[in-house]
């Protein structure tokens, strides 16, 4: 079960990195990640706790961090919300910028079955306007999928 009402942006963001760490190097280091997300080494390990106690990031004390299931399951259905709407958004007039930064605001407020019928709406669409594949709910995957990112502010 996704807990993602107790998620906020931010914890989402972490969970993102980590994701994209985890596929390029295996296992997350507290100093990647706060590299990575331009905190200190402490705010890092805090948040690594928080995901944990969450049961959505494993840690292995003195080799890194690694999403757990649940925490894989999170990063692929923000990916699914956040291509469905860069793609509905376009549609409506938005370019391509606007519709990214729009969809990252509130991709993690809507609910799933709003979002399962604008998907329908819009064919099922398997890419997002950059181009990136969409991952689909109920397809969990280790696959690696780029992860779409605001470009600038409007």
């Amino acid at each position: 079960m996704m807990v993602l009402v107790n998620l906020s942006r931010r914890d989402i963001e972490y969970l993102f990195t980590i994701y994209e760490i985890e596929l390029n190097f295996g296992l997350t280091k507290t100093l990647q990640l706060a590299k990575r997300m331009n905190v200190s080494p402490s705010t890092a390990s805090a948040a690594l706790k928080r995901l944990s106690n969450l049961g959505l990031v494993r840690l292995s004390y003195r080799r890194g961090a690694k999403l757990t299931r649940e925490g894989l399951e999170i990063v692929l259905d923000m990916l699914w919300r956040h291509g469905v709407l860069e793609q509905a958004f376009i549609r409506m007039g938005l370019n391509i910028n606007e519709a990214c930064e729009v969809a990252y605001r509130i991709q993690h407020l809507l609910p799933k079955e709003a979002l399962y019928k604008i998907c329908e709406a819009l064919g099922h669409p398997y890419k997002c306007p950059h181009g990136y594949e969409i991952p689909h709910p109920g397809k969990l995957s280790r696959k690696k999928y780029e992860i779409c990112k605001p470009r600038t502010s409007f």
